[in-house]
């Protein structure tokens, strides 16, 4: 969070309360941020600036608009008390930290479990694909997918790597995957022709052989930094034994690059050590994070209706009542 961050109320309220005893107040995390007096002036429509520390913003994060009115003696007002106006928004100032391009925090290094834009996943469209190729996408898009009601991931496909604009998935060997070859310089991985087919080769060793899977985190040529996450191998076999290992609850990994060759663990140490894959035979669901909290119950409550800037910028969380119209204080309550 950066400085700057502030909620804005559009409050009105009726001219016969008693400004001395009449106050409508907002705290966070039940920290006062602000009080003031509901007096004639500010009765008609006016806009409150409640500015937000950056330190009191939390991980989970409670708001609370509170009211206390009395109305002065002898009035017998029939309009309504006091009201928020659906103008009413919060602004949250903030700057993105770098990608963490580490496999061991997967879903969440592809998918920002605590981003305030919506999450949206793409997926590489492969040339060609075999059942296990296809079985192993089905399983990495549907687990990746997996949120809490009301937060859904939009997924689509597209046709070149260059077209994604955001978070991208690539499975598939490299004949299923060319593009996979734009990558080359950016993962630890080369490719060779062998029998009339492109496979899988690491940097520095013999041609892997199947079926080898291979899970790689990089960004895209050109300095944009969207994550991409590559699950490979030279079969489909090795694909979906690569798919299976990421969503196994003993997944393990570190680092942006691991692969596994025939029973053996191959590492390959890129800032910091990395584990390699494990198989899991049978169906294999998502694990819960290795803190033991589900993804659900780490995100921030706060959520924007626009899409957040990149690197730096704001979001604007609108303050709607459940029908849209104004928050109001009926004059049958004396405190809210």
């Amino acid at each position: 969070m950066l400085p700057g961050s502030a909620l804005h109320l559009f409050v009105r309220h009726s001219e016969d309360l008693d400004g001395s005893r009449s106050f409508l107040s907002v705290t966070l995390n039940y920290g006062i941020l602000r009080s003031f007096r509901l007096d004639p002036q500010n009765a008609a429509l006016t806009e409150v600036v409640v500015p937000i520390p950056p330190a009191t913003v939390k991980q989970h994060n409670t708001l609370v608009v509170s009211v206390e009115q009395f109305l002065r003696p002898n009035a017998g007002s029939r309009e309504i008390w006091s009201s928020l106006s659906a103008r009413s928004f919060l602004e949250l100032r903030y700057a993105e930290t770098p990608l963490d391009l580490n496999l061991g925090r997967l879903p969440s290094a592809l998918l920002e479990p605590h981003t305030l834009s919506a999450n949206r996943l793409t997926v590489l469209l492969p040339r060609r694909f075999d059942p296990a190729t296809l079985e192993a996408t089905a399983l990495l898009v549907a687990n990746f997918s997996r949120r809490p009601p009301g937060d859904r991931i939009a997924t689509h496909i597209v046709r070149s790597v260059q077209a994604a604009r955001d978070p991208l998935l690539i499975v598939g060997t490299p004949a299923e995957q060319p593009e996979l070859v734009s990558l080359k310089e950016r993962l630890p991985l080369a490719f060779a022709s062998t029998r009339g087919r492109t496979v899988l080769q690491r940097t520095g060793a013999a041609t892997a052989g199947e079926p080898e899977g291979v899970v790689g985190l990089t960004t895209k040529p050109g300095g944009d930094q969207s994550p991409i996450l590559v699950v490979s191998g030279d079969s489909g076999a090795g694909v979906l034994r690569a798919a299976r290992s990421v969503l196994a609850p003993g997944w393990t990994a570190s680092g942006n690059f691991a692969a596994r060759h025939h029973g053996a663990t191959v590492r390959h140490v890129e800032k910091p050590r990395m584990a390699g894959l494990h198989s899991t035979p049978g169906p294999v669901h998502a694990g819960r994070p290795r803190s033991g909290r589900p993804e659900a119950h780490r995100r921030p409550q706060l959520r924007a209706d626009r899409a957040a800037q990149r690197h730096a910028g704001r979001a604007l969380l609108r303050l709607r009542p459940p029908d849209g119209a104004e928050a109001e204080t009926e004059p049958r309550s004396r405190r809210r």
